[in-house]
């Protein structure tokens, strides 16, 4: 797996926060992004708006020539680990 910190390229991400009962937007939810390699090092940090999403994201990502790559036969793919918490 490619390594998203050690790249220029950047895709992005947009966070949808909803109550599972009834599928009411959050307003005001905290959402901290980080990769899965390293969960304690908070990269970006953001609340929701009265519609529960977030701003969008720009986030490291792997280089888009790595997929498009037709001899590579493993996935390009970068992770990362987001949690929301209720202010």
């Amino acid at each position: 797996m490619v390594k998203a910190q050690e790249t220029n390229s950047r895709g992005f991400l947009q966070v949808n926060v909803v109550n599972i009962q009834n599928n009411f937007p959050i307003k005001n939810a905290t959402i901290s992004i980080s990769t899965k390699g390293e969960p304690d090092r908070v990269m970006e940090e953001v609340s929701t708006n009265s519609s529960g999403q977030t701003e969008q994201l720009s986030l490291p990502a792997p280089p888009v020539e790595y997929s498009l790559n037709q001899e590579s036969s493993s996935p390009i793919q970068s992770t990362i680990s987001s949690s929301a918490q209720r202010i």
